[in-house]
């Protein structure tokens, strides 16, 4: 890489810079001077290739030619650009083409999909109906209220076929559903009565998950370890902390897992062999303890450490 950006660009300045004669007093000709000019000129170049790239990359775009497997929509002249080959009988395509579709009417892209199926199919590979709940914009009522509800509807769907809803959220949370007449793993629209012309459910977020991975002092996972998550509470009594859920350190890799919601925890271990055995390295404002912070929807990995 470091050849690359010498040839590329370093070697050209140095070159003018060794033959190029300053205009301005020679006690202000510092090789900070110099420098900064060599740094100005780099970044002018960079830039140049940079853009002669991006026209390159929107010039491939247009020589895409698909009057009969691909249609476009949106403005050519949009700033985001998207070229998408699609396998039409995939279950991928259904994820993708919601996301497609919010990104030409939420932010004014440019969509061209060419479609790709395979020569062959030995059988039907869907075998699912799918909806990608997804709002490009948002919605407000006559009130000037936000409308915030947000629902998946499935219409046509075969009578005589047994049907499952079922779910997809993001790998963090932990959904279930709250609301519910019939049994959703197993519906059968034809046994419904003449008054149920709708079968709904409605879901609920329970728990985000908080995941991590636990080493001792020989970098190898405590296996059996056992974790306690607990409220962070700086007014409860030593022992006393809110349990909000536990787990057991596995052997692969030390991972662990646990179920949380927003908001501050500390990490702690189980009173016991696991506590009477190994100390966590992390010396939290409370005593030793990981500190947890929730504060997004898909919280990142939360590494610890422990001791003998």
């Amino acid at each position: 890489a470091g050849d690359t950006e010498w040839n590329d660009r370093s070697k050209h300045v140095s070159s003018v810079l060794d033959v190029a004669s300053f205009t301005i007093s020679s006690d202000k000709v510092t090789s900070d001077y110099v420098s900064s000019i060599g740094l100005l000129g780099s970044t002018m170049i960079g830039e140049e290739r940079n853009g002669n790239i991006q026209r390159a990359d929107q010039e491939a775009n247009r020589q895409w030619t698909s009057r009969m497997t691909g249609f476009k929509v949106g403005s050519p002249d949009s700033i985001l650009q998207v070229l998408a080959f699609i396998d039409p009988l995939c279950t991928e395509a259904q994820r993708l083409s919601p996301i497609l579709m919010a990104l030409a009417e939420g932010f004014g892209a440019h969509i061209h999909v060419i479609l790709n199926p395979v020569a062959e199919v030995g059988s039907l590979p869907i075998k699912g109906y799918y909806r990608y709940v997804l709002k490009p914009h948002l919605e407000f009522d006559e009130a000037g209220r936000l409308v915030s509800n947000s629902r998946a509807t499935f219409s046509n769907l075969p009578m005589s076929k047994l049907l499952s809803m079922i779910i997809h959220p993001p790998d963090a949370w932990f959904v279930s559903a709250s609301q519910a007449v019939h049994d959703i793993d197993n519906i059968l629209l034809e046994k419904l009565s003449a008054q149920e012309t709708v079968l709904s459910a409605v879901y609920r977020l329970d728990h985000i998950l908080v995941t991590g991975h636990c080493i001792d002092d020989r970098r190898e996972p405590p296996a059996g370890l056992q974790l306690n998550l607990n409220l962070l509470d700086e007014h409860a009594a030593k022992g006393q902390a809110k349990l909000v859920s536990d787990t057991l350190v596995m052997s692969n890799l030390g991972y662990y897992q646990l179920k949380a919601r927003p908001g501050l925890f500390n990490l702690t271990l189980a009173e016991g062999k696991s506590a009477d055995i190994y100390e966590i390295e992390d010396k939290g404002e409370f005593g030793p303890a990981r500190l947890i912070s929730v504060l997004s929807w898909e919280p990142d990995a939360f590494p610890t450490s422990v001791r003998k």
